[in-house]
């Protein structure tokens, strides 16, 4: 799997949490995940370096997954799950 196809995931997960629950998602929830910590963590930085998400990195990690605070799905993040979602 690549890193994109593991931020696809991730970020469906951010959106849907964020839709469905009006919530922000942690990184206990990422956990779920079927993806171990180091790959959640490279989908993270990836989608914060392509503009999807806002984080603040902070100190230690959780499995691999260096802690964070998401701060936000940004629109251009939001437009590319509803693009793939009216595509399926």
């Amino acid at each position: 799997m690549t890193i994109q196809n593991d931020a696809q995931k991730v970020l469906n997960l951010i959106y849907q949490k964020y839709v469905d629950e009006n919530k922000l998602i942690e990184n206990t929830d990422l956990l779920n995940l079927d993806l171990e910590g180091n790959r959640i963590d490279r989908a993270i930085k990836y989608l914060r370096d392509i503009g999807y998400i806002e984080i603040v990195l902070l100190m230690g990690n959780n499995n691999g997954l260096q802690n964070f605070i998401l701060k936000k799905i940004t629109p251009r993040g939001i437009q590319e799950v509803e693009k793939r979602l009216a595509l399926s």
